[in-house]
């Protein structure tokens, strides 16, 4: 969404949201006969995964100078399981699956970029600014 309301000033505000509970591919592809789809895993690697993600973009024209502001928000979340080995325990050497994996993870970012921008003379133009990152995973 833009938003404008003068000249002098701009926004952009952006929305994202990933709902996701699809299956992850092979992580050893081998397969079973000649469907490339039917791998020789022994359990199913289903996944959930929800992010939503807000960003706002602003800039300021003030006179010889330009202020920009980009503000950015993630908060996701994925319950992954993955069959690492892509075999069958079945007649195995060893009677237990060996790589397996279950991540199960929330992370929560925010991050703040501002930057001042503009020219001194005719040659030589300048731009100074600052990043911030906080970030939190479980």
């Amino acid at each position: 969404m833009r938003f404008a309301p003068v000249e002098a000033f701009e926004a952009t505000l952006t929305y994202d949201r990933i709902d996701d509970a699809s299956q992850t591919l092979p992580q050893d592809p081998r397969f079973n006969g000649d469907d490339p789809f039917q791998n020789l895993a022994d359990k199913r690697e289903p996944t959930q995964y929800s992010v939503d993600q807000i960003g706002l973009q602003a800039r300021w024209d003030i006179g010889d100078f330009q202020l920009d502001s980009i503000t950015g928000y993630h908060d996701g979340h994925d319950d992954v399981n993955q069959d690492f080995d892509g075999g069958s325990i079945a007649g195995a050497a060893i009677p237990f699956a060996q790589l397996h994996t279950l991540r199960d993870q929330s992370l929560e970012v925010f991050t703040e970029e501002l930057r001042l921008s503009g020219a001194i003379t005719s040659q030589i133009d300048f731009q100074v600014g600052g990043y911030y990152y906080d970030s939190r995973q479980d």
